[in-house]
């Protein structure tokens, strides 16, 4: 099922924009330093000379959102502070 997209680029009522959109259901995609913590679910951050994408997925579940698996897994799950989250495959593959 296609999810509504709403591109935020503005940082200018950022957080109330964030928050109407959660509670609508509508997937929310940024580009600044400061999205995931206002509440942002999918960021694009530069990294060297390629791009790499950060997801809260918490924030998109809070909106009742369920993101492809396959999209969680070429990207980087951060927390509400945009803190890398550490994936529990990777601990299974390091012996823990």
């Amino acid at each position: 099922m296609p999810y509504p997209l709403r591109r935020v680029a503005d940082r200018e009522g950022l957080s109330s924009l964030l928050n109407d959109a959660r509670k609508n259901h509508v997937l929310t995609v940024g580009h600044s330093d400061v999205f995931i913590q206002r509440g942002g679910m999918v960021n694009f951050r530069r990294n060297g000379s390629g791009i790499r994408m950060q997801i809260n997925e918490r924030q998109a579940k809070r909106a009742n959102l369920r993101l492809n698996a396959r999209l969680l897994s070429v990207a980087e799950l951060v927390d509400n502070d945009g803190r890398l989250i550490v994936r529990e495959t990777a601990k299974k593959e390091g012996g823990n």
